[in-house]
């Protein structure tokens, strides 16, 4: 009996002192932190790093639609138990700003998993401008270097296109192409 008794003393002890010199109001003494699974940059440098090529072109057909979730015994093969919806474009590029390739290329973009579609997923626009920072993949397809790695390409300015809020809260500013290039050239990458 003794020792529920102790218990409850501390446990009533604690809510006490939690509450002490905090806000009647409960949103004043929220503080929410956003973690992600995946690599996220808030700064063009870090995405240009992790760049295997870097390019100025536009999306212009989907190509098809695949489960990227692979046999862990053959990666040729789909995973049996798990589904990863990936949506392959054709991207014609007009320019590699950083790497070189194939006029013609595919990129995979991660559409849902298991049903549920992916928070950074944006539908690409087919004839619209845009750089994308890539990374060579698996059966000839290329992916999103990081989180963000589409810009739109609008009167030599690139804007972040991105669905999470601290990546278009980082890249609000928008930069020039000219400016991109001379990061690029700047971190020993230029072609």
């Amino acid at each position: 009996m003794k020792r529920y008794i102790t218990s409850l003393i501390i446990i009533i002890l604690v809510f006490a002192s939690a509450g002490c010199g905090q806000s009647d109001n409960p949103a004043e003494n929220l503080v929410v932190k956003t973690t992600y699974d995946y690599p996220v940059a808030m700064d063009i440098h870090s995405i240009i790093h992790e760049s295997d090529v870097i390019v100025v072109g536009k999306y212009v057909k989907y190509h098809s639609s695949w489960n990227m979730a692979r046999d862990p015994n053959d990666i040729n093969k789909e995973d049996p138990n798990l589904y990863v919806e990936g949506k392959v474009f054709e991207f014609e590029v007009d320019k590699y700003l950083y790497g070189k390739g194939d006029s013609l290329i595919l990129v995979n973009h991660k559409y849902k998993h298991e049903g549920i579609i992916d928070e950074r997923y944006i539908e690409p626009v087919l004839g619209e401008s845009v750089v994308l920072f890539l990374q060579k993949g698996v059966f000839n397809q290329y992916y999103g270097a990081m989180q963000p790695f589409q810009f739109k390409l609008k009167n030599n300015h690139l804007a972040v296109m991105s669905n999470l809020t601290q990546v278009k809260e980082a890249f609000k500013k928008s930069i020039s192409l000219n400016e991109l290039i001379s990061a690029i050239g700047k971190q020993g990458l230029s072609d």
